[in-house]
């Protein structure tokens, strides 16, 4: 064979192609609880067993070819609470939203108000005992890995500020219409709802309806019926409470005067106990005398769970609740210490 014949030469390439089947068995967004925007980057998110989730853009996490129906996440970020959550495989109907939360590390911009602090066993402070004790308790394991932690929730109640509700809400409804103004007038997520006459109330979060502007999913049916005349809805945060009771939330858009900020504590509960038990009293811990509780006010607005999955695990009927009003100061780092407050100690 010459030179230029072997140039010519055709070269037959076999390519097997093997066909490979990938199913979608979960979306989740994750987003800033602070300023409610998309998480993409600085996070870590993987399963029990290791499995580690396709990053898409605007938050986005794929979980593909899952093989338990059922199976745990845990989301971890310097500048977020660490977050474990199970999820469900539904096959990408919808994506599931998970708030994260800001932690000390979290970068704070100019003109942001923070309230920090710890809740203290208030035995010591009674005994005149010096530093006092962090509570346990505000942490419990639910069935499939999911952690439930105590929330610090809390609105405010300025003239201005304030939305209402286009239509009357009914009790069961997961949609409500409502109107915002003033300065979270667009895209804020936490609301807190009460009657006018009655300061009856509670907290809940939302999410756009895309058939109609001013209409909203709730993440969890409200407690009541509401009527639009008598209801009035506010900005509200929240904020989990750490293992040993400690606890850092952000408000943004307040100025440099005092403010009364309304609040409620929720406790998660120990299932399957015994009620009054230590380890309900205390969410598993067995020593009685680590409970604590929050002065309560009877004329105080009571608020609600709102988000089942996002908060303290969700069912109203497993969680205890705290409420009060304090006094603030808009942009300032407000140290605020539960051990001045024991009146009520006990979980009941």
């Amino acid at each position: 064979m010459n030179r230029a014949a072997g140039k010519n030469q055709r070269r037959d390439t076999t390519v097997v192609l093997q066909k490979i089947n990938i199913r979608l068995s979960k979306i989740i967004l994750l987003l800033d609880a602070f300023s409610e925007e998309p998480v993409e980057r600085g996070v870590q998110i993987q399963t029990r067993q290791g499995k580690k989730p396709v990053a898409k853009s605007s938050g986005y996490f794929l979980f593909l070819d899952m093989e338990q129906e059922e199976f745990t996440v845990e989301i971890t970020s310097p500048l977020y609470r660490t977050r474990r959550i199970c999820l469900r495989a539904d096959g990408g109907r919808e994506a599931e939203e998970i708030f994260l939360y800001p932690s000390p590390a979290y970068l704070v911009k100019p003109g942001t108000t923070i309230i920090c602090g710890e809740i203290l066993s208030w035995e010591n402070f009674v005994a005149g005992k010096a530093g006092g004790r962090h509570v346990k308790g505000f942490r419990v394991e639910t069935g499939g890995g999911t952690i439930r932690t105590g929330i610090l929730r809390v609105h405010l109640e300025e003239e201005g500020q304030e939305g209402r509700l286009l239509a009357d809400y009914e009790k069961g409804s997961t949609e409500i219409s409502l109107f915002m103004r003033g300065t979270y007038s667009t895209g804020k997520r936490s609301w807190y709802i009460k009657e006018k006459e009655t300061n009856r109330g509670e907290y809940f979060q939302v999410r756009p309806f895309a058939a109609a502007p001013e209409t909203y999913c709730l993440s969890s049916e409200l407690k009541a019926d509401y009527r639009k005349r008598e209801a009035r809805i506010y900005p509200a945060w929240e904020c989990p409470v750490g293992d040993n009771g400690e606890y850092y939330l952000l408000l943004p858009h307040l100025k440099e005067k005092k403010y009364l900020l309304y609040y409620t504590l929720d406790f998660p509960r120990e299932t399957g106990g015994t009620k009054g038990s230590p380890q309900e009293n205390a969410g598993g811990n067995p020593d009685p005398q680590e409970n604590v509780g929050i002065n309560t006010d009877s004329q105080a607005n009571v608020g609600g769970d709102s988000d089942p999955q996002a908060n303290a695990g969700g069912n109203p009927e497993d969680a205890r609740e705290y409420t009060g009003e304090r006094e603030i100061l808009g942009l300032q780092k407000n140290q605020w210490d539960w051990k001045e407050e024991g009146l009520e100690w006990d979980f009941v």
